[in-house]
């Protein structure tokens, strides 16, 4: 009899729409990313999945359903033949980003930078909006070439307006007098960003791509 040589991998999502709302938990499709042949399982109403008889290796796992940006967890190993494996990380996902940036400038303030933009929809307090920032010291800014990200913020207004102080750049690597370019993206709450090794580099795939052009500033 040989010896058995597959395991099977198991684990949970938690799914919101593109804020903090939480929505049905099934119909999520997971899958092994990496292996010869297709193992795949579906999510059901509490968000469990288990894909039987993986071939044992090491893999990427991804996360896919229509209205939502594919997440992926990368190096789970499979060692054990007979053993099920658990996804440690109990990942929560958010549909992709309805908020459009329809306009941005920017503008110096002593040793301030003010950045102003518009969203549609307008976020306000019964319904926030979520947006991301990106920037570059060269121009042709975008989420996947950046020198860096900011984390996701919460607008409640549109115009918004939010300060970056001349420290608040040099801590993300900038220097006095340099230029700097900035694009600002609407995200969902729940972002789905993952880091991909291939590329080196953080990927958002809840992003709204329907942006307002990049603008930049001089650092005072």
């Amino acid at each position: 009899t040989p010896a058995p040589s597959k395991a099977d991998v198991f684990g949970y999502v938690s799914l919101y729409d593109d804020g903090i709302n939480k929505l049905d938990n099934s119909g999520m499709k997971v899958y092994v990313d990496g292996a010869e042949d297709i193992f795949s399982a579906t999510t059901d109403s509490e968000g469990n999945f288990t894909i039987k008889d993986v071939t044992l290796g090491t893999y990427g796992i991804v996360y896919e359903k229509e209205g939502y940006g594919t997440y992926k967890i990368y190096n789970v190993k499979l060692e054990k033949a007979g053993e099920s494996v658990s996804i440690e990380k109990i990942p929560s996902l958010g549909k992709l980003s309805t908020t459009k940036v329809t306009s941005l400038s920017s503008r110096i303030e002593g040793e301030d930078v003010m950045l102003t933009y518009d969203t549609d929809p307008a976020g306000n307090s019964n319904a926030p909006r979520y947006i991301r920032y990106f920037f570059d010291d060269e121009a042709g800014v975008t989420s996947s070439t950046y020198k860096h990200h900011t984390v996701v913020y919460e607008i409640k207004d549109s115009p918004h307006e939010r300060w970056f102080s001349t420290e608040n750049l040099k801590d993300l690597g900038f220097k006095s007098g340099e230029t700097v370019y900035v694009k600002v993206c609407g995200d969902s709450f729940w972002s789905n960003d993952y880091d991909e090794p291939s590329f080196g580099i953080r990927l958002f795939p809840n992003l709204n791509m329907t942006s307002a052009d990049e603008v930049s500033f001089v650092i005072p």
